[in-house]
């Protein structure tokens, strides 16, 4: 994919101490490969801020799309589950911080329209006792 092209040569080619995505990663199949990539180019208790549709969008048919002269243009999209982000986080020596669910002000007593979450890299020495 091409985003993951500029991506890969733009921001890991950095050290970094934080990395934000932001309703981007609905377009990516393999979290993984994110996480790990966010793992080896942040420093050490570096943030990983991540901010998506939440599934229960997805679940009900809501995605990423655009309108066009020729109508409306849906993009390819994946849906992951809260489990997905935690456990590829988990795998990738973050641990989570914080997770958010953001509601639409108007209304009330519908699903919540996104998720964030905040993880931190996990110091190399860190150990669970």
């Amino acid at each position: 994919m091409c985003s993951d092209a500029i991506l890969t040569s733009i921001v890991w080619s950095m050290i970094l101490s934080s990395i934000t995505s932001s309703l981007t990663l609905e377009h990516i199949n393999d979290l993984n490969h994110i996480f790990y990539q966010a793992s080896t180019k942040l420093k050490e208790n570096g943030l990983f801020f991540i901010c998506e549709l939440h599934p229960y969008k997805q679940y009900k048919g809501s995605g990423a799309k655009y309108e066009s002269g020729s109508g409306t243009i849906e993009l390819e999209v994946y849906t992951h589950h809260i489990t997905d982000f935690i456990d590829n986080a988990v795998n990738n020596s973050f641990e989570l911080l914080e997770i958010k669910e953001w509601f639409d002000e108007f209304e009330e007593g519908k699903p919540p329209r996104l998720v964030s979450f905040v993880f931190r890299k996990k110091n190399e020495f860190y150990t669970e006792l």
